[in-house]
């Protein structure tokens, strides 16, 4: 039998086994275009609405459920909003989490995006700060996610991005542990931030005029002191905009994909209090010192516009003022004593310095999570402990919606206060957004139209999750050994991208129970498909992509066979012969605007047998 039949057959097996999970209108085994009532709902365009996610806890620190919408009042700039929705989100526990289990396994070169794990609850996102993070904190960090990881909850959706100087995803979203402990592992080198101040984790040195004071015992010349703060600065700001713009991005990154969004942000600094050194007066008559309150702000609203909620953890953990340790003593000496040769005010300034600094750290921590409706965590060493606390606490959650009263766009920043009729508890969400007349990616919302649909971008955003509205399963192999000059027909790759290329082919098997087709009068049935591939590179850059939409017109003896063997489709992508990639694969339901895609690394298929060796290469698509 031929590979391609063996590979179709493997994959109408597996689609079968979706009928009853296909979401979405006209799913769920129907063939009618009545709505199915456990479908998603989507939420259209015309009014405009503000989401908030309220985690409530008692006094032990533990979450509450079962409160009623009565039980809730919003005040929007001092004014009551009326609830829109109402929703209480609980994580699965005991015996309701263990019945979720591993997807099983499938043939090689076989994937799907039939998910036996949950789909519904909040994604969690792990940010590994190495900008902002000294290499022995650094290697605490590593150490307690992989804790965190061997003991994860069954079901849990995790993505993992990286920070330097510029933002990197280094695992998509999964509910794969193994998965998620390869990326931290793999991509878990330590990384020197060479705009860090303290860059390895011991103590600071001392600075020139520190030395020369220790040498001379009179204080270092002005302009020696000055230019020292000046550089300290500039590297803290550039530090904080390299900060604050990744943060954004991010923001804007997981705009796209809908509900509760958990960033656990693992920083060893927080460089965002940029504010004069009060020790030295005259560095306020400069202009180099610009305070980052502003971006901080927006970076926040954007966030929480995104229902990202921010859990920064200090990777330092238990803090002692490095002031009291032996190594702040040139000589080895007690340091209180060899401070005191300097006088108390040295001293005092010495320890208020290094306190000031670890204050507005925890500070700008504290205030990005209660921004955002999120919860810092500072001073312990039990790091896994507290990405545990975090993700629980994003798992257990109110959401409120409502229109607000105030009908004027005008970008200003609007407060949110909610209460709760019975006191005692604890409330975290966040507290405003700026009025701004965009949707949730940031657009302005008279834009252009793009070439792909809205949902096809949600579905082909490198890294992100696997969206299960249409369920299928594609069947990847290459075409033959060898490279190629020549793009596969239909493709179309980026500025700059050459080969040489090789091809594979991509087979998809659709379970008919789950495309909307529109039955005419004639019984013929209708239906528009549209089906496509992006190429990433390692850093996540597109490099080519084809796409394919079919209109069909299907007889009922054509139906009733493809209800037995399932849509079969097949195209073929080039991607480049050096260099790591991965596929990202979608497929969408146009009349019914359903999608689903699946994602994999082209390592997992580049070895397997050809087609063309075993006499299996069905015709590719026409130019």
């Amino acid at each position: 039998m031929r590979r391609s039949l063996l590979v179709l057959l493997a994959l109408s097996v597996v689609v079968v086994a979706f009928g009853q999970r296909s979401g979405g209108r006209g799913g769920g085994g129907g063939l009618d275009n009545k709505a199915d009532p456990k479908a998603t709902p989507t939420l259209h365009t015309g009014v405009k609405l503000v989401l908030i996610d309220i985690v409530v806890q008692d006094k032990n620190k533990q979450p509450v459920h079962g409160l009623k919408a009565t039980d809730f009042t919003v005040q929007e700039d001092g004014v009551s909003q009326t609830f829109k929705s109402f929703e209480e989100h609980t994580a699965p526990i005991g015996a309701e989490a263990a019945k979720i289990a591993p997807p099983a396994k499938l043939p090689p070169g076989v994937f799907s995006n039939f998910a036996a794990a949950k789909q519904e609850g909040p994604l969690d996102v792990l940010v590994l700060d190495r900008l902002n993070t000294p290499l022995q904190n650094q290697s605490q960090m590593i150490t307690q996610i992989n804790e965190y990881l061997a003991n994860v909850r069954v079901g849990t959706r995790m993505a993992i991005f990286g920070m330097t100087d510029k933002l990197m995803l280094l695992q998509g979203f999964t509910d794969d542990p193994q998965v998620l402990k390869d990326a931290v592992n793999k991509n878990g080198g330590l990384v020197t931030s060479q705009i860090l101040n303290n860059k390895v984790g011991s103590e600071t040195p001392p600075t020139t005029s520190e030395m020369v004071e220790d040498a001379t015992g009179f204080p270092a010349p002005a302009e020696m002191v000055d230019f020292e703060i000046r550089q300290a600065s500039f590297e803290t700001q550039i530090r904080a905009k390299y900060t604050l713009n990744e943060l954004s991005a991010l923001a804007h990154y997981l705009a796209t994909f809908p509900g509760r969004k958990n960033l656990i942000w693992f920083s060893g600094s927080f460089p965002v209090n940029v504010l004069p050194d009060s020790e030295q007066g005259v560095w306020s008559q400069f202009s180099g010192v610009e305070s980052m309150e502003t971006e901080f702000r927006q970076t926040s609203a954007l966030l929480s516009r995104s229902q990202v909620a921010v859990y920064p953890i200090d990777v330092k953990g238990v803090e002692v003022n490095s002031f009291f340790t032996a190594a702040s003593s040139s000589n080895g000496a007690d340091p209180q004593a060899a401070a005191a040769k300097k006088g108390g005010k040295g001293v005092r300034s010495a320890i208020n310095k290094v306190d000031q600094q670890t204050y507005d750290e925890h500070s700008a921590m504290n205030m990005m999570a209660d921004d955002t409706g999120g919860k810092a965590s500072i001073m312990t060493n039990d790091l896994t402990a507290s990405i545990f606390k975090a993700i629980d606490d994003g798992a257990n959650y109110y959401t409120i919606a409502y229109t607000p009263t105030a009908e004027k766009w005008d970008g200003k920043f609007r407060s949110i206060a909610v209460k709760l009729a019975e006191q005692g508890y604890t409330l975290s969400y966040r507290r405003g957004y700026f009025a701004d007349d965009v949707d949730p990616l940031g657009n302005l919302t008279n834009g252009a139209a793009s070439t792909i649909s809205r949902s096809m971008q949600f579905a082909l955003m490198h890294g992100g999750p696997e969206p299960t509205q249409l369920l299928f399963s594609v069947g990847v192999h290459p075409v033959s050994a060898n490279s190629e000059a020549d793009l596969a027909p239909r493709n179309t790759v980026s500025k700059g991208i050459n080969g040489p290329y090789r091809r594979y082919r991509v087979d998809f098997a659709i379970d008919p129970r789950a495309i909307h087709f529109t039955q005419g009068p004639d019984g013929n049935r209708h239906e528009t498909l549209e089906f496509v591939t992006y190429v990433f590179d390692a850093d996540g850059k597109q490099v080519d992509w084809v796409s394919n939409a079919i209109k069909t017109v299907v007889t009922p003896a054509e139906y009733e066979q493809f209800r037995q063997t399932g849509v079969p489709f097949h195209h073929d992508v080039s991607v480049p012969v050096k260099g790591e990639h991965s596929l990202r694969i979608a497929m969408h339901d146009v009349e019914a605007d359903l999608v689903g895609a699946v994602e994999l690394p082209v390592g997992s298929v580049q070895n397997l047998r050809p087609l063309e060796a075993a006499g299996a290469v069905p015709a590719a698509p026409a130019k």
